[in-house]
């Protein structure tokens, strides 16, 4: 019994350890063993391979939750599926750099997140046609043997410096109803220059840039798509062999390079002849780098009347804006980096319609566009 109470005694002190041990021996006292340091006689002579030491195993802590992955934006989304969102827009692109070169640092309220401007289309009507090569029938002058290779030549580069300049601007356009931005590069800065202080095209101004192709009034601001169909209707004519060109002299005045009959009594003529009359100076050889211009001018009197020194006007009156058959030529000549005719450079003058004239546009525009980019001008909002 003293033994029984003693093997208990040592199996309580044991139990406060959690590292209990137990035999698997029947041979021993009960289901107890006395312990490793135990020196009963039982237990120096037992072998105790019945006896399993087991260690109490503690419930290890619950692993920590790990952190959410970060969300990815861009290129990470597309390829792990998470929707890309719609990128955020603002209205930075849609106003003329301040100088040229900078961004202006100023936006205007109200316009982030919104769509693209919305343009009014020019109509299937005023898009280009087709070239078709002036023919022999159309041209009358049988004192010039060299007539046929002249007038052909100008006629063929004429189209073509009109294809250039719609081409810019009808480009230029499209980017701004996409959002872009306004000018440089989509629009040459000596073509910001002649629409802004010679046609009076506000083009700092987005709705210069999205309204239509006419006007409801003549006080209304013009738009880049007016200009574009103004440019477009004589281009499409002389392209489409329609002319006839003579070197009939008869209605030519002194020191006229062409003239064209539109006018009728002061009034013009809602039809008039297509017919171009070349005088004598357009032949010569001073005159040769300024034909095409001479050609265009005159095509725009034939397409638009335009009576600027053909009917009631005096031919040197300045004129400025689109309605004035100089002014477009000598746009068109500008923007294609050629030099103005000089008896005719002053007879497109300058408006302040838009704003005052930049001094570097003054300069560069009565230079026929030629300066370059690195004194190109401020041309403000």
């Amino acid at each position: 019994m003293a033994r029984l109470l003693e093997a208990q005694r040592r199996v309580r002190a044991l139990a406060v350890n959690l590292m209990p041990y137990f035999s698997t021996d029947p041979s021993e006292l009960g289901e107890f063993g006395c312990g490793a340091d135990c020196a009963c006689k039982n237990c120096r002579s037992a072998s105790h391979v019945g006896e399993v030491y087991e260690k109490e195993e503690i419930a290890p802590p619950a692993p920590a939750k790990p952190p959410a992955a970060p969300k990815m934006g861009g290129w990470f989304r597309e390829q792990f599926g998470e929707s890309r969102p719609e990128p955020m827009r603002n209205n930075m692109s849609r106003y003329a750099r301040e100088p040229l070169g900078h961004i202006r640092m100023s936006l205007q309220p109200g316009n982030f997140g919104g769509p693209p401007p919305q343009c009014e289309a020019i109509p299937e009507k005023y898009k280009l046609r087709a070239k078709n090569r002036v023919t022999n029938g159309r041209i009358n002058c049988p004192t010039r043997a060299d007539a046929v290779r002249i007038v052909r030549t100008t006629i063929a580069r004429a189209v073509e410096m009109l294809d250039n300049t719609i081409g810019e601007l009808v480009r230029a356009r499209e980017a701004a109803c996409r959002g872009e931005p306004l000018g440089w590069p989509a629009l040459g800065d000596v073509t910001a220059c002649w629409l802004k202080y010679r046609l009076g095209v506000c083009i700092d101004d987005l709705s210069a840039w999205t309204k239509g192709a006419f006007r409801k009034s003549g006080t209304e601001p013009t738009p880049v798509a007016e200009v574009i169909r103004r440019l477009v209707v004589p281009r499409n004519l002389l392209a489409s062999n329609q002319i006839a060109y003579t070197c009939d002299c008869a209605p030519c005045n002194a020191g006229d390079n062409a003239c064209v009959i539109v006018c009728h009594a002061g009034a013009c003529i809602p039809t008039p002849d297509r017919v171009i009359h070349l005088c004598p100076p357009f032949w010569s050889d001073a005159h040769a780098p300024f034909r095409e211009q001479t050609i265009i001018h005159e095509a725009v009197h034939l397409t638009h009347c335009a009576p600027h020194g053909t009917c009631a006007q005096s031919t040197t009156q300045r004129a400025t804006g689109i309605g004035w058959p100089e002014c477009l030529a000598q746009f068109v000549v500008a923007t294609n980096g050629k030099r103005l005719d000089p008896g005719q450079r002053r007879r497109c003058g300058f408006t302040k319609r838009c704003g005052p004239v930049s001094e570097a546009c003054r300069q560069d525009t009565r230079r026929g566009g030629t300066r370059s980019r690195q004194t190109l001008p401020d041309w403000k909002p």
